[in-house]
């Protein structure tokens, strides 16, 4: 999985839901539904796995963080009722990411 897929799906999701002008139900439920597949494939990509490359923290899960948590507080409705029940791997691997921290240090919130 491409980090690059990520941003791109993340921001549409977060522009069409919270800062695009113009009501666009057809761009909320595309953006909706791959922002769900990107956390689909990234569970199952860390099924058995503390991160990314195994047990090892490494700058490829340092880059998530941004967008997991944008979405994460702008989608509590999409995200957060299934996220933890639907993708633990991933759910847990934000948690992890967010506690640790390098992550504290990069990022304030």
């Amino acid at each position: 999985m491409k980090q690059s897929l990520q941003g791109p799906y993340f921001s549409q999701h977060v522009c069409f839901r919270k800062f695009h002008p113009e009501n666009l139900p057809s761009a909320k439920k595309r953006h909706d539904e791959q922002t769900l597949r990107v956390s689909q494939v990234l569970d199952s990509i860390l099924e058995g796995k503390e991160y990314l490359f195994g047990n090892k923290f490494t700058y490829a899960d340092l880059v998530f963080i941004p967008w997991n948590h944008i979405v994460e507080g702008f989608s509590k409705d999409l995200l957060a009722e299934s996220e933890a029940e639907k993708y633990p791997n991933f759910s847990g691997w934000h948690n992890r990411l967010v506690a640790r921290s390098a992550a504290r240090k990069v990022y304030v919130w």
